[in-house]
């Protein structure tokens, strides 16, 4: 019913234009931040994409999509084939069984989900290349780059809101 609705009133043109800024936060998240003592630091553009389609707009992120900008993510950042699949595909799925109830609350709380989102992904990624590695690497990251990430979340919603308002006039 509704899913559907959705599908058919979402224009082409709109999936185009989703997926080249989707290709672009993608370019962003693996970008060297270009200081050697940070090269761990990549704030998660793709998270808030991602958290923000689900919750939005859920009918152009098809959890087969988060799987496989999780493999190629993986295959360019080296980590271990699969991981930022598995929680790409995570957090689309958790989202999306949690939209009912997000779509109600105001921004202070959705921001609030996405905080306890974004540091179970840091961590979980953080605690899965740890085993992988058969070291303990430091955790300083997922700090860091939980903080960067959710500091750019009202920004990403700003742009996505823009952007699908602006695409759904002009269908």
């Amino acid at each position: 019913g509704e899913r559907r609705a959705l599908k058919t009133s979402i224009s082409l043109k709109f999936y185009i234009i989703y997926y080249w800024v989707i290709f672009a936060l993608f370019i962003l998240n693996i970008l060297p931040t270009g200081y050697a003592s940070f090269y761990e630091i990549h704030p998660g553009f793709l998270i808030s994409a991602f958290f923000y389609s689900s919750l939005f707009i859920p009918a152009v992120l098809p959890i087969w999509v988060a799987f496989m900008i999780g493999i190629l993510f993986d295959l360019i950042m080296s980590f271990p084939l699969g991981v930022s699949a598995i929680l790409f595909m995570g957090l689309t799925i958790i989202i999306k069984s949690q939209r009912r109830f997000l779509l109600g609350q105001n921004f202070a709380s959705i921001w609030l989900a996405f905080i306890v989102l974004t540091f179970a992904f840091y961590t979980i990624e953080w605690g899965i290349i740890s085993i992988f590695n058969w070291h303990l690497f430091n955790f300083i990251p997922v700090l860091v780059n939980t903080a960067l990430t959710v500091l750019i979340f009202p920004f990403i919603v700003v742009l996505f809101h823009r952007l699908r308002r602006l695409l759904i006039k002009n269908k």
